[in-house]
This record gives C-alpha cells, sequence and structure tokens, in this order.
C-alpha cells in the first residue's frame, strides 16, 4: 500500500513539473508578444496614473497629449489581442479541416 502511494505521489510531481514546463515553454515561445502586451499595458497604466494623479496641476493641452498616448497604448493591447486570437482562431480552424480531410 505504501509502496503505491510512494509511486502515486512521484507520478504527481512529475506531472506538476511537465505542467509548469509546459507553462514556461509557452511563455517564451512568444516573447516579443509578451513584451509587446507587457510594455502597452505598463504605459497605459502609467498615462492613466498621472492623469489621474496630476489632474489639477497639468494644463489641459498637457492632459489631451497624455490621453493621446494612452489612446495609442490601448490601440496597441488591442492590436495585441486581436492578433493572439485571431491565430488560435485560424490555427483551430486548421486542425478541424485536416481532422475531417482525414
Amino acid at each position: 500500500m505504501t509502496e503505491n502511494k510512494n509511486n502515486q505521489e512521484k507520478q504527481n510531481i512529475t506531472e506538476e513539473r511537465k505542467c509548469k514546463l509546459k507553462l514556461i515553454n509557452a511563455f517564451f515561445r512568444n516573447r516579443r508578444m509578451n513584451i509587446m502586451v507587457i510594455g502597452a499595458s505598463l504605459g497605459l497604466i502609467l498615462c492613466l496614473v498621472a492623469l489621474v494623479v496630476h489632474k489639477r496641476e497639468l494644463p489641459g493641452e498637457i492632459i489631451g497629449l497624455i490621453s493621446a498616448i494612452a489612446g495609442i497604448f490601448g490601440a496597441c493591447l488591442k492590436e495585441a489581442y486581436t492578433s493572439e486570437f485571431s491565430n488560435s482562431d485560424k490555427k483551430r480552424n486548421e486542425d478541424n479541416s485536416t481532422k475531417t480531410v482525414n
């Protein structure tokens, strides 16, 4: 009984390691996309924080400029999500079409 439990625990540990390695590999496989998403997210957050914190101190022109920059960062995020999910949809469609052909 205890030997069976030990074997099962070892299998669980190896499965967890495999899962972690898959996640790490998936993260580093798409490095450019990850950098783009992180950079755009940080830029958008920093613009919004600057607007909230310094709203009363900044002139209207600067607020408009920071808002435009935040819009550009938002557009970058939109493009990143669009390209990510459109690629996965294309892959799914290709996988389904090859299954039906075979």
